[in-house]
This record gives C-alpha cells, structure tokens and sequence, in this order.
C-alpha cells in the first residue's frame, strides 16, 4: 500500500508541475518591470522579486526569491498530498502523507539548486528585480528520492512494529 501512496504522491506532483507549465503562456504586462518579470519556461519553476534600494537591494530581492521557491514547493507537496491522500486512515500511510508534505531540508534543496537567471538592477529607480528558477526535472528528482526514503523509514518502522507484537504474543504464550 506504501507503494501505491508513494506512486500517487509523485504522479500527482509532476501532474501539478505539468499544470504550472500550461499557465505559463499567460503574458503578464507590469509597468516599469523588465520583459522577463513574470515569464516562466515550461521546464522551470520560477519564482520573482523586486526590492526598492540601491546597491544592497540586490542580496535583499535574492533572498526574497528564495524564500518564495521554498513556500512555492511547500504549497505544491501540501496541494498534492492532500488532492489525493485526505482521506487516508491507516496511521503508518498517513505518516508518510505527512512526512511527505514537511521536509526540513528544503531550505538546503533550494539552496543548492536555485539559479537566479535574471538579475536587473535599475539605479534611476533605485529597484531591483529577480527571476530565480530551478529546472521541474531536479524538483521530480529531488521528490522522487525523498519519497523512497520515507518508505523505507516507514517499512522499517512496520518491522519492527510486527517484531514487538510477536515478541508479546511469544510472552503471552509462556
């Protein structure tokens, strides 16, 4: 059963990630921003900032879209695992919905992985925009192997659960 909860959770996620790619042909038109503010490519997801200030608006709006990819993924895994698992009772299947939908390296994920494609920093204006991005393949990847090892930790964890109630029933027995 872990299985096919796993499976669902990733096809799910790569259904959502196609769904993104469909809505990036909408145009978006902001005054005063560059052409690219807003234009995602259909195998990346992109999150924008902009910061007012000089020089030091820069690092500002950086971090900002990085803190925007990390609640973006977060969105999609807690959208995802809730479209298709809200109604799971058993509590080791709904563990792995949970441990699926909080991941606490995230933040490192991101880190690492995060490409700010675009960086323009206006001085007249005193503002700066951000398109910061990483490619849907490293996201998949990244989930898919989350998602084996939480299996894993879930089936040791049932072992050994099965382990202690036979041990009790072996007690019981003498």
């Amino acid at each position: 059963m872990l299985t096919v909860i796993a499976i669902g959770l990733l096809k799910t996620l790569s259904c959502f990630l196609f769904e993104q790619a469909l809505h990036t042909t909408v145009e978006y038109d902001i005054e005063d921003a560059p052409y690219w503010y807003y234009q995602e490519g259909s195998d990346e997801m992109c999150t924008f900032s902009y910061k007012q200030g000089g020089l030091e608006s820069i690092n500002l709006a950086k971090k900002d879209a990085s803190r925007l990819m990390i609640i973006r993924i977060n969105d999609l895994t807690e959208k995802t695992a809730y479209d298709n698992f809200k109604n799971v009772k058993n509590p080791k299947e709904k563990l792995l919905v949970e441990a699926f939908k909080y991941d606490s390296d995230l933040p490192l994920f991101v880190k690492t992985q995060l490409v700010y494609s675009k960086v323009k920093h206006e001085d007249e204006e005193q503002i700066t925009f951000v398109k910061a991005c990483i490619a849907k393949e490293s996201i998949m990847t990244y989930e898919t192997q989350r998602v084996e090892t939480l299996k894993k930790d879930i089936m040791i964890q049932k072992s050994d659960t099965a382990l202690e109630e036979l041990e009790k029933e072996f007690e019981e027995e003498k």
